[in-house]
């Protein structure tokens, strides 16, 4: 029941993303703005703690429904100011459901946890590619093959306000490595399908 019940608010967020989007374009009343950020507050309220279940389950799934909202498209919190007017104040504006996702894919005892929370890291700064490249050397091959993947379809390698020198050099220092052909096999691709491409 805890499961399908994060599966229900994934959903759910995903869904009132795009509303409060729809809001803010047609500028609609300060009443709707904060149901819908009510809306918001309860569900992390009801996700944060699914995120440290003690069900591997509950947490996968409360896991994907972090992602459904935090990766949704154009994310937007809305605010309103002292005239009543809605702001854009950029992202869902859930910093403790990130930073609770970023402990799921360094500490979670399960490899298919941490595996669907590096999939469900929204990859917009220099900071949480850090956390994705420190993947690369986890103890389970699936994490580390799932971690080159998120660079691979998630970071374009000319945005570097995001991916840095230093992560360039991390990828290849910890992923081309004799010790495991996986990670290798998919370093190799994200170099030469990825990072060659983009320097053309």
């Amino acid at each position: 029941l805890r499961s399908q019940a994060c599966i229900f608010l994934g959903y759910l967020a995903s869904h009132l993303v795009a509303i409060t989007t729809r809001c803010q374009k047609k500028k609609q009343s300060s009443r709707d703005s904060e149901w819908y950020g009510g809306c918001f507050a309860r569900m992390e309220l009801l996700l944060l703690p699914r995120l440290t279940d003690k069900s591997q389950v509950v947490r996968q799934s409360a896991i994907q429904a972090t992602g459904k909202w935090l990766g949704s498209p154009s994310p937007t919190s809305l605010v309103v100011n002292s005239n009543e007017e809605m702001e854009d104040k950029s992202t869902t504006s859930a910093p403790a459901l990130l930073e609770r996702l970023l402990w799921s894919m360094w500490h979670d005892p399960s490899v298919a946890n941490r595996v669907e929370a590096i999939q469900a890291i929204p990859i917009d700064s220099a900071e949480t590619l850090d956390h994705v490249v420190a993947r690369i050397r986890d103890v389970k091959e699936k994490v580390r093959v799932a971690a080159i993947d998120a660079l691979h379809f998630k970071v374009d390698p000319r945005r570097r306000d995001i991916i840095t020198e230093e992560h360039f050099c991390d990828v290849v220092r910890y992923g081309l490595t004799e010790r495991c052909n996986a990670t290798k096999t998919a370093t190799t691709a994200l170099i030469c399908n990825k990072w060659m491409k983009a320097a053309k």
